[in-house]
């Protein structure tokens, strides 16, 4: 290469990736699935929007590989680790509660709650949900002897994401503006009767 050749720019693959997943985030939070588009995501990260087909192989994986990365940011399913052991109703109470109070819904909630989602996604997110904080909560429920544990642990995560909904979005005060420990206590009288 002559000195007059200007250097080819090295690429740094991992950091494109990051801001990719980073601008995917936001923009997801921002605008939801359907709401964003994968150019909206290459500009916001400032690569070419053909490197999500590159990295991610599209606009689905992409977004499942935000979901997966939200362990960066504490959420719902989302810790990775040993596997999950049982988990008492009170535990899962607190934990949901905990989640949205520190950190607002994120990115696994917005994908349980909206319509949008697609379908591999939301099987993606469910399977999340299912071996992380159902599976536990059923076998918990199971050892203390309550008549259909899987139902049951299925019924108090639904509640418990109607209740994450309400309190993020302050659609009802009472339960937006509630002391956390005292709403746990309620709801695990609630839900535990």
């Amino acid at each position: 290469m002559s000195a007059g050749e200007a250097t080819p720019r090295r690429r740094d693959a991992a950091a494109t990736r990051d801001a990719l997943l980073v601008a995917a985030r936001e923009l997801f939070d921002a605008n939801g699935f359907r709401g964003t588009t994968v150019r909206m995501i290459g500009e916001r990260a400032g690569v070419d929007q053909a490197l999500i087909a590159r990295y991610f192989g599209g606009k689905s994986e992409l977004y499942q590989a935000v979901l997966a990365d939200a362990g960066a940011q504490p959420e719902v399913a989302a810790d990775d680790g040993p596997p999950p052991r049982e988990r008492t109703p009170r535990e899962v109470i607190d934990l949901f509660l905990a989640r949205v109070d520190e950190h607002g819904v994120g990115p696994v909630l917005r994908a349980l709650m909206a319509p949008e989602t697609d379908a591999e996604t939301l099987d993606a997110v469910t399977a999340r949900l299912r071996e992380r904080v159902i599976v536990p909560l059923t076998r918990s429920l199971k050892a203390a002897g309550v008549d259909d544990p899987k139902l049951r642990a299925e019924l108090i995560v639904a509640q418990l994401l109607g209740v994450m909904t309400a309190r993020a979005n302050g659609s009802l005060p009472l339960v937006s503006a509630a002391d956390r420990d005292a709403l746990a206590d309620l709801l695990e009288r609630m839900l535990c009767a």
